[in-house]
C-alpha cells in the first residue's frame, strides 16, 4: 500500500490540509517520510506520555477490542523503513 497511488494521494491530501490548517507551524518531513517523526518513534519520556494518552482515549472512545499501544508501535516499526 505504501508504494501505491492511493497512498500518494493520502500524502498529498495530508500536506494540503495541514498547510491550510497550520500555515505557520507546518514542517514537512523530508521526502514526506515519517520514519523520523517523534510522535511515531519517540523517546522514552514522550513514548510514556503518548502511551498514557492512547490508553485513556481508546478506553473511552473505542467499543470492543482495539490494539494495544505496543501493537500499534510494533506496526509502525514494521513499516518504518519503507519509502
Amino acid at each position: 500500500m505504501l508504494a501505491s497511488a492511493e497512498y500518494a494521494e493520502i500524502k498529498a491530501d495530508y500536506k494540503r490540509v495541514t498547510r491550510a490548517s497550520f500555515p505557520r507551524d507546518y514542517f514537512e518531513p523530508l521526502d514526506m517520510c515519517f520514519s523520523s517523526r517523534d510522535a511515531l518513534f519517540s523517546s522514552t519520556d514522550l513514548r510514556a506520555a503518548i502511551k498514557r494518552d492512547y490508553q485513556a482515549q481508546t478506553s473511552t472512545l473505542c467499543y470492543g477490542g482495539f490494539p494495544s499501544f505496543n501493537e500499534v508501535q510494533d506496526a509502525f516499526n514494521d513499516i518504518r523503513l519503507l519509502p
